[in-house]
This record gives C-alpha cells, structure tokens and sequence, in this order.
C-alpha cells in the first residue's frame, strides 16, 4: 500500500498527539515540591542573610567540611566565644530527606554528622552560627557517596 499525502498528516497528528500524552503523564508523575515551604519569608529577611554572609567572609577561617567513611565531618574556625547555631543539610530533590541537627562542636572544633543519617546524592548545607554577638552564614553543598 502506498502512502498519500493524506495518510502522513495522520500519522503525524497521531504521532504528535501521542508524544503530547506521554509527556502530560510524565509530568503528573514528577515531584512538584518547592525547595522551601515558607519562600517568601525567606526572602524578606535575605537581606539578614547578606549581612551575616559579609561577616563570615572577613574571617581567616570559614567552616570547612568533608565526607569520609565515618560521615560528614564539619570543621568550625576557632573563635573566641563557644559557637551555637544550626546547620539544615537540606536535599533539593527530595524534602523527606532534609536534616537539620544543632551545632554541637568537640574540643577540636570538629562535628560529625554520621553516615546513617545522610542517604546518598548531593546536599545543600545552610550553616547558620553565633559567636558571642556576631551571627554568620555559610553555604555549600556536598555529594554523599556511600
């Protein structure tokens, strides 16, 4: 049988219409979550943010961090009042597996966040610390392989 003019437009339009549906399901199927639930809020006080991230970049030493077979090892600068604060390891593919743990540094200035605790893939980290009266602000990400 020979195809027309006629028969390729159908063809087409099936064609077309088919890839429209397959990507409508597709859609309804990926997560549609946004990365913070109270955004707008957040964006208000980003300018506290700015501020606290200016302070943290005159210091000699900003918080490090890295991920061994223990877990992912945090290293805060030495400071002269104790370091209270936060720190939101936050996965921006999947909010289920967000952690936020208090800052709780040894006498070395190192924390350990265990391994047990993070699933693999990168996270985001939000370190939001005090000391004495200075409040400071540092950000990163770090890919989790275990």
């Amino acid at each position: 049988m020979k195809l027309n003019w006629g028969h390729k437009i159908l063809i087409s339009f099936i064609l077309f219409v088919g890839l429209i549906l397959y990507m409508v399901v597709r859609s309804y199927q990926n997560n549609h979550d946004l990365v913070a639930e109270n955004y707008y809020e957040r964006e208000i006080e980003y300018q506290s943010i700015i501020d606290k991230r200016d302070k943290t970049s005159l210091l000699k030493f900003d918080i490090k961090w890295s991920f061994d077979q223990e877990g992912l090892v945090i290293n805060y600068p030495e400071m002269p009042g104790k370091i209270t604060g936060s720190v939101l390891l936050f996965r921006p593919s999947d909010k289920n597996l967000d952690i936020t743990i208090e800052i709780l540094a040894d006498e070395n200035n190192l924390q350990l966040v265990p391994s047990e605790l993070l699933s693999r893939g990168k996270y985001l980290i939000e370190i939001e610390w005090k000391s004495g009266r200075e409040e400071y602000y540092t950000e990163g990400s770090v890919y989790i392989d275990k």
